[in-house]
């Protein structure tokens, strides 16, 4: 072929839809969606001519009747769903969620000029100038038809096109294209052009799953809609009239010649010049790869949000998307916490660990990890994974002896001695009946009050105090400081002991609530949701529930914070700057499970250390060889994660006193029901910032409470 070469190109695509017109003779009543369209509208100005020459009134009457009720004001659109993102406190996009179709609507000023022009081109030259259906459209199309034989040329315009696939269906009837002209029409009267055109970009398939311009930017190459070259917005501008037929990935031929195509109708309207159409088909597609749609980043935090979404907006929220989802998610706090885990987990064979941090100001989330790796197991070990608590939960225990019956933790002592075959039925014989609890290591007194008893994690004293106040009521007690009641805790006496089965996110919400001097908040995920549309919903920190008085939690912090400077099972988790902290170690029977609970006034955070798999006993080697207990890696974990908090956002996390509580506990006279109390020693203590004496001696009520079996028990 001679000719100059800009020539030889847009013969080239001449002579491709000419050979093309040719193909689709042959086939076109089973390829043709958009020719069909064009003879279907023929049909309908033959029609509307026919009743204006006539004025039958049997065909006025079917036509009023077929259009009844299509106001364009008032149907309500079906839009094809949009991609969720979900983003982090700071704003950083932690995750997009694709809908049952992937889209991402943008505005108009974020959409390529040079896609505005070749759609406008290619689809419906003469947009600007119709109002909505272009007549001159049709008489072309059918002396296309007539001449050719056969369905060849479409005649729907852009308001036709967004009509058909947001309002009507593709259902092929003179009945649907009487209603798709007639709310084209209306469109064309009460939209402006821009809106109509963003619309349609934003709405049109693409390919697949993948709708508007968005989607198709990042699904072919990897960029956004408003950063697309001209040869890009001419292969996504070509795509519409047949998305399978072009496919880019799968017919990269046909794909090129519909682009070249469309080049050549941007030439021939007069949008690019003859240079600039030479240098675009001279070169190839320049796919790529799309990243940003499977790219999650802190991928167990985002499925937990995704759970909450669904509970609260039903389940079709994100398979409709469109959601933007402000979270609570701390970026540093979180790296903090991965980092705390991988550098105290790095020896060989070391088991997982998970771990949720709160501010218990505000009830927000700020990290939520786990050790193991997404991509190997979705299993959501900080908010999924149930195990027994060990000795973290002789906190709620005492905290319910104090507030619901008054015991003075100062002065209440009960036996160290390993409980032996505690008959939980009188008079019971049985085994399973019989209850047997020791304690983790010798103690060094015989007998303890309270206070100490928790310091030193002392199970036998715990398994007497449960005895005496009631399984019902630690349990009940744990239920009010944030464990769900769906946690079904047992209300046998082990209960004390952590024997229910419970979630490093359950635990966290819980001890958050002590580090808020009582008061609870439900837990916050995430601050802001906004839907497709733009409606907007705010999720502020609640001011929360005092569930129990300050002068409990305060006395109870005393001891805990005692536990993490001065002496007992939590000296490895002290953070070493002097400021208030406080913590509880647990571990269960056979060193299953071991759970560190620290907090601060502004940072409460539980972590736990297993295998996942199951209750598969741990004698680790690493830097903390043997039995593993809560005191060890848990703890390492917390005060690794603490330090690096404090130093990375001090502002955030400044060192704060505890606060002075303002509600005392009036602490009444006790005596044990079931065992025999050491004497007394009358003393004199400092309670909730008041001075204060008590004695264990007198009269007290009794809280028993009985199990038919005897219950597993759990170490410190």
């Amino acid at each position: 072929m001679t000719g100059p070469p800009r020539r030889r190109a847009y013969d080239d695509v001449l002579g491709h839809g000419a050979a093309r017109r040719r193909r689709r003779r042959a086939v076109a009543r089973r390829r043709g969606r958009r020719s069909a369209a064009a003879t279907a509208l023929v049909a309908i100005a033959i029609a509307i001519t026919a009743v204006v020459a006539s004025g039958g009134v049997g065909a006025t009457l079917y036509v009023g009747d077929v259009l009844n009720g299509y106001d364009l004001a008032k149907l309500k659109p079906h839009y094809p769903g949009v991609t969720t993102r979900i983003f982090d406190r700071d704003g950083h996009l932690l995750a997009l969620i694709p809908s049952v179709q992937n889209r991402t609507p943008v505005k108009s000023r974020d959409i390529s000029h040079y896609l505005k022009l070749a759609t406008v081109d290619i689809e419906d030259k003469r947009f600007y100038e119709h109002g909505g259906v272009d007549y001159q459209g049709v008489l072309r199309a059918a002396y296309e038809d007539l001449t050719a034989g056969g369905v060849v040329q479409g005649a729907s315009t852009i308001e036709q096109q967004l009509v058909r696939n947001v309002y009507l269906s593709d259902e092929q009837s003179v009945t649907r294209k009487l209603r798709e002209a007639y709310l084209a029409t209306q469109m064309a009267e009460q939209w402006s052009k821009n809106r109509i055109l963003t619309t349609y970009l934003n709405t049109i398939p693409y390919g697949g799953v993948t709708y508007g311009c968005e989607a198709a930017a990042a699904a072919y190459f990897n960029t956004h809609c408003s950063k697309l070259n001209l040869r890009q917005a001419a292969l996504i501008a070509g795509l519409p009239q047949s998305p399978t037929d072009y496919n880019p990935r799968l017919h990269p031929q046909a794909a090129k010649a519909r682009r070249n195509q469309v080049l050549a109708a941007m030439l021939s309207a007069g949008h690019i010049t003859t240079q600039e159409f030479d240098r675009a088909v001279s070169k190839g597609l320049g796919l790529r790869k799309p990243t940003k749609s499977t790219r999650i980043r802190q991928p167990y935090f985002v499925a937990y949000v995704r759970q909450l979404l669904k509970h609260k907006y039903g389940k079709y929220a994100l398979k409709r998307g469109g959601l933007q989802v402000r979270t609570t998610i701390d970026p540093v706090v979180q790296k903090d916490a991965r980092e705390a885990m991988t550098e105290t987990m790095s020896f060989a064979n070391a088991p997982a660990a998970a771990m949720v941090a709160i501010d218990p100001r505000t009830g927000e989330i700020l990290a939520m990890q786990s050790s193991t790796d997404y991509t190997q197991s979705k299993f959501n070990l900080a908010v999924d994974a149930k195990r027994q608590a060990g000795s973290t939960f002789k906190t709620y225990g005492l905290l319910a002896a104090m507030v619901d019956f008054g015991i003075d933790p100062y002065t209440t002592i009960y036996s160290t001695a390993p409980l032996d075959n505690y008959p939980l039925i009188p008079g019971a014989t049985d085994p399973n009946e019989l209850w047997t609890v020791n304690n983790a290591e010798q103690t060094a007194s015989a007998a303890l009050p309270l206070d100490k008893a928790l310091e030193a994690s002392v199970n036998a004293v715990f398994a007497r105090l449960s005895i005496d106040i009631g399984a019902y009521n630690v349990a009940d007690m744990a239920y009010k400081l944030g464990i769900p009641r769906a946690d079904h805790l047992p209300e046998v006496p082990s209960v004390i002991l952590g024997s229910g089965a419970v979630s490093p996110l359950d635990m966290t919400h819980a001890y958050s609530t002590i580090a808020a001097n009582g008061v609870r908040r439900d837990l916050l995920a995430f601050t802001r949701v906004e839907k497709y549309g733009g409606v907007v919903q705010k999720f502020k920190p609640d001011k929360g529930k005092a569930v129990i008085p300050d002068g409990a939690t305060a006395e109870v912090t005393k001891f805990l914070d005692a536990n993490v400077h001065v002496c007992c099972t939590g000296l490895n988790a002290n953070v070493g700057d002097g400021r208030a902290q406080a913590g509880k170690t647990g571990t269960t029977d056979d060193h299953t499970d071991a759970w560190f609970c620290g907090y601060t006034p502004n940072l409460a955070a539980c972590v736990w250390v297993g295998y996942p798999r199951g209750e598969i006993s741990m004698d680790l080697g690493g830097p903390i060889p043997g039995p593993a207990f809560g005191g060890g890696y848990p703890a390492t974990i917390w005060r690794e994660f603490a330090q690096k908090v404090f130093a990375t956002e001090p502002a955030k996390f400044p060192p704060t006193p505890w606060a002075v509580p303002h509600h005392f506990i009036t602490y009444k006279p006790w005596h044990s029901p079931n065992f025999t109390v050491p004497p007394p020693t009358p003393t004199s203590t400092t309670k909730g910032g008041k001075p204060t004496s008590g004695t264990s001696g007198g009269g007290g009520s009794s809280g028993g409470g009985t199990t038919t079996g005897a219950p597993p028990t759990s170490t410190r």
